[in-house]
């Protein structure tokens, strides 16, 4: 609200900057005292960073960047693929379709972020029976909301990019194809937040990595060399 106020009074990128910039420290400082009201026990002490500790949150947040860079990654290779060997503005048609894919991806990884807590203190109580049952409740609520997005989407998107975009960069196909490519890893972004909770998603980080390599691999097989066009380049992310 503040950047629209910001632009419609007619500041320039350095204040719309500035005001992000603002907000973000706003934001973690709330957090900081809203964690702190929760846990009165919580403190900030140098003395308390070990090298133990270091490690431990490094080998864990390492696992958790693996999975977000294996993704950013995928996407930002597809873009090159379809830049190098089709052109600038046929980027602009697929960036739009891959855009709406991706803010389902937001939405769900924005779901998924329930779970982490709820899982770790299952895991602290030994409950097993809880985790099979968080995971199963997880996976279908986490089918139940993407699935109509994906239809939503691969029947009328282009309806959206019409209103959006225009009329030249929609490619209902390209949409369809990747929002039916990336229906389970919607629903199931519940299940890899479980695993964060667990301290046990280095397996599945390292399988997205897997993943998106092989999905590269493919872009260059369908664009270039089976002429596959946006379709192709869809395919291999899909």
């Amino acid at each position: 609200g503040v950047m629209i106020a910001a632009l419609l009074a007619g500041a320039g990128l350095e204040w719309v900057a500035l005001t992000y910039l603002l907000s973000e420290l706003a934001m973690g400082v709330l957090n900081w005292a809203a964690a702190k009201r929760l846990c009165p026990e919580l403190h900030f002490r140098a003395r308390l960073v070990t090298r133990a500790a270091l490690w431990e949150v490094l080998g864990f947040g390492g696992k958790t960047v693996l999975q977000s860079l294996s993704r950013m990654g995928l996407y930002q290779t597809s873009g090159l693929i379809v830049t190098y060997f089709l052109g600038p503005a046929w980027l602009a048609v697929y960036s739009r379709q891959r855009a709406l894919t991706q803010f389902v991806y937001k939405m769900m990884s924005i779901y998924g972020n329930v779970f982490t807590p709820e899982a770790s203190a299952l895991e602290a109580a030994g409950d097993r029976e809880g985790l099979r049952a968080l995971v199963v409740k997880s996976s279908r609520f986490g089918f139940a909301i993407a699935l109509p997005f994906v239809v939503t989407f691969s029947l009328g998107g282009g309806a959206v990019l019409r209103l959006w975009m225009g009329e030249d960069y929609q490619s209902q196909t390209v949409l369809a194809i990747l929002m039916l490519g990336h229906l389970m890893t919607f629903a199931q972004r519940g299940t890899f937040n479980i695993l964060i909770g667990m301290n046990r998603h280095g397996a599945s980080s390292v399988g997205e990595r897997a993943s998106s390599a092989g999905s590269i691999v493919l872009g260059v097989l369908f664009v270039p060399v089976l002429k596959g066009g946006l379709v192709g380049a869809a395919l291999a992310v899909g």
